[in-house]
C-alpha cells in the first residue's frame, strides 16, 4: 500500500515546485492563458498517475488458496526452455473452490519439469493442473536482483511448481478462446504466427549462430541465443541491435519510404498509403510480442507518419514525451521497465545531443559526413543511457560507438536479408540456399568483429556499481553541457566542478558502507544450501551442505562476492581447523556464532550428558531425523529451516521445533537470513 502514498507525494512535490518557479520566475513570456494550461496538464497527469498507480497495486493483490487446487489457464508466450525446466506464462482463467470453478483471470509463471511432453507445449494451448499457486518471492540473497518487484511490473502476481503427473495440456476450445481479453487473444494469435515463421526460418539452411540472431533481429525471439552469444553483444555494447526497437522499425521505415512514401507524399494516395502503414507498424509489434521499446518505436513512427499526412515536423521532444505519457497510462508499470528506460533515454540523447556533437566536426565528404553522423547518433545514445547501464547491468562497453560503424551496417543488411529470405523461402528454394549461405557468411563476419572488439584492452569495464544519487548526478550533468544560454555559460564550468565533487564524496560514501566483516549469511538457495561466515573481505568461509553443486551459487557470486569480497570465501571440508574456524562434520565454529548444519543422519544417535549451545541450527534436505533425537545433544538458540526442504519436512520440523521451544527461521517464507555481528 505504500505506492499510493508515494503518488500522493508526489503530486504534492510538483505543485509546490511550480508554484515555486511562477513565483521565482515572474519575467517568463508566457502569459496567463499559457501558464494556467501548463498548471491544469500538470495537474491533471499527476492526479491520472496516482489513480493509475492506485489501481494497479490493487489489482496485483490476489489472495491463493492454501491447499492444492485445480487450475485451468492459457498460454501467453512461448515456453522458455532450460536443461532441467520449463517455464510457461499462463493466464489462469479458472480455478477449484469448494467443487465450483470460480472465474479468473491473472497471469501466473508456471515452472514444469523438463520432459518431452513439456517440450511440445506452444502459445495459445490450454493447460490445466493440481497444484498450489503462491505469490512472488524474493529468496533475500544480499545484493540478489529483485525478482518479485521484476515480475510484479511485468503483470504476474503469482507462481506455481508443479510435478509432470499433475498437469495435462489441451486444445483451448473456441468458448474458452473469446473469453480471454480482446488484446491477450490478438496477442496470442499474433505469436502463433511469429511460431510458424520461425519454423519457416528453421527450415532454412542458416547455421544455429545465424538462426538465433535472425530470429532475434526481425521476430524478438530470443530463446535461441546461447549465453556465449548473449555476452558477446553485451560486451561490445551491441545489445541494443537485437533489442527491437526504433532501429528496426527505421529499417522498415526506409524501406517502405523508397518504395512507397516518397511517391504519394504530395497526392491524394498518401491517406491510404500512410494509414496501411500504420496498421503494418503495429502488426509486426504484435507480432514480436509487444516489448516496450518497440511499443515506444511504433508510437513515434504512428506521429511521424501523421505528421506526413498534416505535413508537419515529425520527431520531436514532444512527439517523445506524448509517446511516454500514452505508454504510462496504458501501463503505469512501464516506468519502471529497464528497455522502457533506455529506449527513451537513447532517444531523448539523438534529439538532444547529437545534434551539438555533429556540430563539433564540420565534413566535407558526403561519404564521411554519414560515418560522422552515424558515430554522433551512437555516440549521443551511448552517453545517455550509460548511467542506466552501469547502475543496472554494472557494466559500461567503451568501444560501443566505434563498432557500431560497422555492426549498423550490417545489421541492416541482415534485417534485408530475413525480409528476402521469407519470400524466398516460400517460392523457390535453390534460390532461398543462396540467400541462407549468404546470411551466414554476414553473421560470421558481424560475429568476427564483435568478438575482435571485445578483445580490444578495457573493451568492458566490469564492476561498476553506482548509486541512484550517482545517476541523477550524471543526468544533471548532461543536461549543464546541453545549455548553450549566457547566463549558463558563466557558471557552467563551477557547477560541472560541484557535481564532480558531489559525485566522487558519494562514492567514498558508497564504497565504505559497501564493506562487510563479522557477517554471516544462510544462503537462500534450495539447489545448495550454504552458510558463508565473512569475517574480514579478504577472509571469509563457506560451509556447502553438497560442494558439487556450487554451481547454483555462480549468480551469487556475481552479484555479493565480486562486489563485496576481495577474495573468493573458502569452501571447508568434513574435517577443518585454523586460528579463526572450526568445522567438524557441519559442526562450524567462529569467534562470533556457531552453527550446526544437518544435511545428513550423521548427528543422529548422538547422545550427551552436557547438551552443546549452538547458535543455530540449520536443517537442509536430506536430514531425516527428527528434532527431539538432536536436542539430546544441542540446545539451538534458533531453528534455520532451509528452503531445500520439501513442504512434508517443513511442517513437521515447524511442529517439533514448536513441541521442544525452539525459536524458527523459515526462509521459504522469509528468505535469506543474514547477522551482523560486529
Amino acid at each position: 500500500m505504500g505506492w499510493p502514498f508515494v503518488g500522493i507525494a508526489l503530486f504534492c512535490l510538483m505543485i509546490a515546485v511550480y508554484v515555486f518557479v511562477l513565483r521565482m520566475h515572474t519575467r517568463l513570456s508566457l502569459y496567463k492563458g499559457q501558464r494556467r494550461f501548463v498548471l491544469g496538464v500538470t495537474l491533471f497527469f499527476t492526479i491520472l498517475g496516482v489513480l493509475l498507480n492506485v489501481r494497479m497495486w490493487s489489482k496485483d493483490d490476489v489472495y491463493w488458496p492454501e491447499e492444492t487446487t485445480y487450475y485451468k489457464g492459457v498460454l501467453l508466450q512461448t515456453p522458455r526452455k532450460t536443461q532441467r525446466s520449463v517455464q510457461c506464462d499462463v493466464l489462469l482463467q479458472s480455478y477449484k473452490v469448494d467443487s465450483t470453478l470460480k472465474t479468473i483471470n491473472t497471469p501466473i509463471r508456471l515452472v514444469l519439469p523438463r520432459t518431452q511432453k513439456s517440450d511440445c507445449l506452444e502459445v495459445g494451448m490450454g493447460i490445466s493442473f493440481h497444484g498450489r499457486v503462491e505469490r512472488i518471492r524474493n529468496s533475500g540473497n544480499p545484493d540478489e536482483f529483485n525478482y518479485a518487484r521484476y515480475m510484479r511490473y511485468n503483470g504476474f502476481v503469482g507462481t506455481a511448481l508443479v510435478w509432470n503427473s499433475a498437469w495435462n495440456s489441451f486444445v483451448l476450445a473456441e468458448h474458452d478462446r473469446q473469453k480471454l481479453p480482446w488484446l491477450e487473444r490478438l496477442r496470442i494469435e499474433t505469436l502463433q504466427i511469429r511460431n510458424s515463421w520461425v519454423k519457416l526460418y528453421q527450415g532454412s539452411s542458416l547455421h544455429s549462430d545465424a538462426l538465433a540472431i535472425m530470429t532475434a533481429l526481425t521476430l524478438g525471439e530470443r530463446s535461441m541465443l546461447t549465453n556465449e552469444l548473449s555476452k558477446l553483444y553485451s560486451d561490445t555494447g551491441a545489445t541494443h541491435l537485437l533489442a527491437l526497437s526504433g532501429f528496426n522499425l527505421g529499417i522498415l521505415m526506409m524501406l517502405f519510404n523508397l518504395f512507397l512514401l516518397r511517391y504519394v507524399r504530395d497526392c491524394g494516395w498518401r491517406w491510404p498509403v500512410t494509414l496501411s502503414l500504420m496498421l503494418l507498424i503495429w502488426g509486426y509489434t504484435f507480432l514480436t510480442g509487444l516489448p516496450s521499446s518497440l511499443v515506444r518505436a511504433s508510437i513515434m513512427c504512428t506521429f511521424m507518419l501523421g505528421a506526413v499526412l498534416l505535413r508537419r515536423q515529425s520527431i520531436t521532444l514532444n512527439t517523445l514525451a506524448l509517446a511516454g505519457g500514452l505508454m504510462l497510462v496504458v501501463n503505469p508499470y512501464y516506468l519502471f521497465d529497464v528497455g522502457f528506460q533506455l529506449s527513451f533515454m537513447a532517444m531523448w540523447g539523438i534529439l538532444t545531443l547529437q545534434p551539438r556533437l555533429e556540430g563539433v566536426l564540420k565534413v566535407s565528404y558526403p561519404c564521411l559526413r554519414t560515418l560522422w553522423k552515424l558515430f554522433t547518433v551512437s555516440l549521443a545514445a551511448q552517453i545517455c543511457t550509460a548511467p542506466i547501464v552501469m547502475y543496472v547491468f554494472h557494466s559500461l562497453p567503451i568501444y560501443a560507438s566505434l563498432l557500431s560503424l560497422v555492426l549498423i551496417p550490417l545489421t541492416s543488411v541482415l534485417i534485408y536479408g530475413a525480409l528476402l529470405l521469407s519470400i524466398l523461402q516460400s517460392i523457390w528454394s535453390p534460390f532461398s540456399d543462396f540467400a541462407s549461405q549468404m546470411l551466414n557468411l554476414f553473421v560470421d563476419v558481424q560475429t568476427f568483429v564483435m568478438r575482435w572488439g571485445a578483445s580490444l584492452p578495457y573493451a568492458n569495464i566490469e564492476g561498476v556499481y553506482i548509486t541512484l544519487l550517482h545517476i541523477l548526478l550524471a543526468y544533471l550533468l548532461i543536461i549543464l553541457w546541453m545549455q548553450d544560454k549566457g547566463r549558463i555559460l558563466r557558471v557552467r564550468n563551477g557547477l560541472t566542478c560541484l557535481l564532480l565533487g558531489v559525485m566522487i564524496v558519494c562514492s567514498v560514501v558508497t564504497n565504505r558502507l559497501d564493506r562487510v566483516g563479522d557477517d554471516v549469511v544462510f544462503y537462500n538457495n534450495r539447489n545448495c544450501p550454504a552458510v558463508h561466515i565473512i569475517l574480514s573481505p579478504e577472509r571469509s568461509y563457506l560451509l556447502c551442505a553438497n560442494p558439487d553443486s556450487m554451481t547454483h551459487l555462480a549468480y551469487i557470486e556475481e552479484t555479493y562476492w565480486k562486489r563485496r569480497l576481495k577474495s573468493q570465501p573458502l569452501l571447508l571440508p568434513d574435517e577443518y581447523k585454523d586460528s579463526f574456524v572450526q568445522n567438524h562434520n557441519g559442526l562450524l565454529l567462529s569467534p562470533h556464532v556457531s552453527v550446526l548444519m544437518l544435511c545428513d543422519n550423521r548427528w543422529y544417535a548422538t547422545i550427551s550428558e552436557h547438551k552443546m549451545l549452538v547458535d543455530y541450527l540449520h536443517i537442509c534436505k536430506g536430514f531425516r531425523g527428527t528434532l527431539r533425537s538432536i536436542s539430546k545433544a544441542f540446545r539451538p538458540k534458533c531453528v534455520v529451516l532451509d528452503a531445500s526442504l520439501t513442504p512434508y519436512y517443513r511442517n513437521k520440523y515447524v511442529k517439533e521445533a514448536e513441541e521442544v521451544g525452539w525459536d524458527i527461521y523459515d526462509m521459504h517464507e522469509l528468505g535469506a537470513l543474514k547477522i551482523e555481528c560486529k
